[in-house]
């Protein structure tokens, strides 16, 4: 059976009742892929370094594109507001071509993009 990660991690932390225990019932025995991820911002912003958005973040009026609700984006810009104790307003696209565009037109202050797309 190959999945991805998000069955055994993310489910039981997103879904109240899940058919089976992932500590007991899977084990993964072996990765057969990683996607890398960037957290990107524009390079004449006020944002410089992820310091500089906690900062801002907690003043309020950060948006953080993402390409969709429950995507691992979502999920990592969840995980950042959890760790960092900020709110940073989650702005859900439909895929990387609409989050893209909105960070061209500077709606989204922040994005997170898989490696090859920031770079």
């Amino acid at each position: 059976m190959s999945r991805q990660h998000r069955l055994a991690g993310d489910g039981p932390a997103a879904l109240k009742h899940i058919p089976y225990d992932p500590a007991r019932n899977v084990t993964p025995i072996g990765l057969i892929a990683a996607v890398p991820s960037a957290i990107v911002v524009a390079l004449d912003g006020p944002i410089c370094s992820p310091a500089e958005l906690v900062v801002r973040a907690r003043s309020g009026n950060v948006k953080f594109g993402s390409t969709g609700i429950g995507t691992s984006s979502h999920v990592k810009l969840e995980l950042l507001n959890r760790a960092a104790g900020v709110q940073i307003l989650h702005a859900s696209y439909r895929g990387s071509a609409d989050l893209i565009a909105a960070d061209l037109a500077r709606w989204a202050r922040v994005a997170k993009e898989a490696g090859i797309q920031a770079e």
